[in-house]
């Protein structure tokens, strides 16, 4: 440093600011050292500008150096002007002497990282079959018979190791500072979920709030239509009755006129005609007109309106698609003046109305070689309310046909039962494998041996049913079909009262 200005940066080339010391008694400005250690170091090391000895970076970065008071103290006395400032011995002695006290240089930190607790001597080869730092006493005392290499050439390998594995560290810091964004963001995720949740709660009652009331609307008007029916019926049913009784009244004041006018011939002529008269009216029943309104108001109960109207609102679609994939044909609807009279016609009713919409499972077994023949294999009867239902399989053209069929219906009334149902050929090793479908329809009572029924055509090829991999048969090589059916409207002729 000779002819230099100690009060000059050596690498700003202008006067110190806020100057700090490092190892080696170099100084230089906290700023200039900080870019240049972002720049230049390595390994938490970096090379003096100056002297380029390898120095150390403290814990806490550059503020960790200490602070050249001296310098500052001597730029303050040349009032900051580096071209009257004049080179002080005494004073770079003693930033030297405190520099000492406050700053282990580096080959100091060797010598006390080097040094062998138990001989103090200098540490120098590494044993690597113990994983230890040996001085040359340790070697020779206990470890001469083991691997043992100069301790630099394991430093070398520890930075090259310890290098790879501050890379991967880093990529792991990456990942899992990501990880850590992606999981606050499931917070966020929550919340929004939630809110969507209570939205489309919000629709849906909103949906069928509207359609409450339109279906009001609609059960109103079939009151009224059942009303003006009622009315038609007594209306006829008394115009008759006023006809015969004109009738009858016209024959006795014949027959009394008659007999008051003692006339022989009419009476012989008007007896053939009492006697045919009373003949035919000895043979008239009278029938009270039907009528289905009265004590209606105590019938209709909040339980009537709440069945009702669940049978309503699943024939207007609004299960959101659940069954998007079943034929929408026969959508179910119920008369009001179903419900109504089903709460109190007989013991048929009240099982039913405990049943009518529970669905009920029956697992129907059939061996493979009773349906290869092209002839249907029938299922045993299973019973659901006051209904009886059975199934068929067959094999035909190659492909396997299903159909369900009403059996019997205990109540001679019933004009038709409306059911859902789903029909599954169960795969045995994999559920998501099982081929199903799902219907609605109209079923009518048999008549003359002929049963209504649903048939579901084409539902695999028979040469894929006996394939091990296919898993459609079980270890006793029989085809299960399970049936799910539910009953949701039953059509019935009123009674006559």
């Amino acid at each position: 440093m000779d002819g230099a200005n100690p009060l000059i940066c050596s690498i700003c080339l202008n006067e110190f600011r806020e100057p700090k010391i490092i190892n080696c008694f170099h100084s230089f400005c906290k700023s200039c050292l900080k870019s240049y250690i972002d720049r230049f170091s390595k390994c938490g090391t970096f090379d003096c500008p100056l002297c380029r000895s390898n120095i150390p970076l403290p814990e806490h970065g550059v503020a960790g150096f200490s602070s050249n008071f001296y310098l500052e103290q001597s730029k303050s006395e040349n009032n900051g002007n580096p071209q009257n400032a004049v080179y002080n011995e005494k004073n770079l002695e003693r930033v030297t002497e405190a520099a000492k006290d406050s700053v282990v240089t580096m080959n100091e930190t060797k010598q006390v990282e080097k040094k062998c607790s138990e001989h103090k001597k200098e540490i120098e080869f590494y044993c690597r079959d113990c994983s230890l730092s040996l001085c040359c006493k340790c070697l020779l005392k206990k470890h001469k018979e083991h691997s043992f290499v100069d301790i630099d050439e394991v430093v070398d390998e520890a930075r090259i190791e310890l290098l790879d594995l501050q890379k991967e560290l880093e990529k792991h810091t990456h990942k899992l500072e990501k990880h850590s964004d992606i999981v606050k963001s499931k917070t966020g995720e929550v919340k929004d979920s939630l809110q969507g949740i209570f939205v489309k709660i919000d629709e849906y009652v909103e949906q069928i709030n509207r359609a409450a009331t339109t279906l009001s609307g609609s059960v109103k008007d079939e009151l009224q239509k059942m009303s003006e029916d009622d009315l038609k019926r007594i209306d006829e049913a008394d115009f008759e009755t006023e006809n015969l009784t004109f009738e009858l009244k016209s024959i006795l004041d014949k027959i009394s006129y008659s007999l008051m006018d003692r006339c022989n011939i009419e009476l012989i002529d008007l007896l053939p005609k009492a006697k045919a008269q009373m003949k035919q009216n000895r043979k008239m029943k009278l029938v009270k007109p039907e009528v289905t309104t009265t004590g209606m108001q105590e019938k209709i109960t909040m339980r009537t309106i709440y069945r009702w109207l669940g049978v309503q609102l699943e024939a207007l679609d609004l299960d959101d698609g659940d069954n998007a994939n079943s034929r929408k044909q026969d959508r179910p609807t119920s008369s009001i003046k179903f419900l109504v009279l089903a709460e109190n016609v007989n013991s048929s009713f009240d099982e039913m109305d405990v049943k009518l919409q529970i669905p009920a499972q029956y697992p129907c077994l059939f061996k493979y070689a009773d349906i290869i023949d092209g002839y249907p294999t029938y299922s045993k009867d299973f019973h659901l309310a006051f209904t009886s239902w059975y199934i068929s399989i067959v094999i035909s053209r190659g492909k396997l046909w299903i159909s369900l069929f009403l059996s019997k219906l205990k109540d001679p009334n019933i004009k038709s039962v409306t059911a859902k149902f789903t029909l599954t050929l169960v795969n045995h090793k994999l559920d998501n494998e099982s081929i199903v479908v799902r219907n609605v329809k109209a079923f009518y009572p048999p008549q003359q041996l002929i049963f209504d029924s649903y048939i579901w055509r084409d539902v695999i090829d028979s040469e894929h049913i006996r394939k091990e991999a296919n898993s459609f048969l079980d270890p006793e090589e029989r085809v299960k079909i399970l049936v799910t059916i539910a009953m949701v409207s039953v059509d019935r002729q009123l009674p006559s009262l």
